[in-house]
């Protein structure tokens, strides 16, 4: 799914959710979400293509630098790969399914605890 719409787009809401900590809260990553997709972070197939190091550089380029602390964040978006041999089941459910069915999808991807989850919920409604 490559759909930037701001309501409907698990992946966008996921990769918002996931940036979205350490004293940096949703409505400050949420102002980025027109760069970030604009630099293909809502596509976990883009993300699975992609070096490390380019994956660093489009969070850079969306205006999402936290100088040190980006290598932690852009090393779990970075495993969103983990989801990319099937995007479409995992994005249904990850879109639908149950708060259970959410947590057991999400925890394939490093660094997704309590607090991503809460933060992904809450983007999703």
């Amino acid at each position: 799914m490559t759909n930037n719409n701001k309501k409907n787009n698990p992946w966008a809401n996921l990769v918002i959710a996931m940036l979205s900590l350490n004293s940096y809260p949703i409505e400050r990553t949420w102002t980025l979400f027109d760069k970030l997709g604009a630099n293909g972070l809502f596509n976990p197939q883009n993300i699975a293509s992609w070096s490390y190091d380019e994956l660093c550089q489009r969070l850079i380029s969306s205006g999402y630098d936290r100088g040190r602390m980006n290598d932690i964040f852009a090393e779990r978006l970075w495993s969103i790969r983990n989801l990319a041999d099937n995007v479409s089941g995992y994005e249904k459910i990850i879109a639908n399914g149950t708060e259970d069915d959410v947590t057991k999808v999400l925890s394939k991807i490093k660094g997704v605890g309590p607090v991503v989850i809460k933060n992904y919920l809450l983007l999703r409604g």
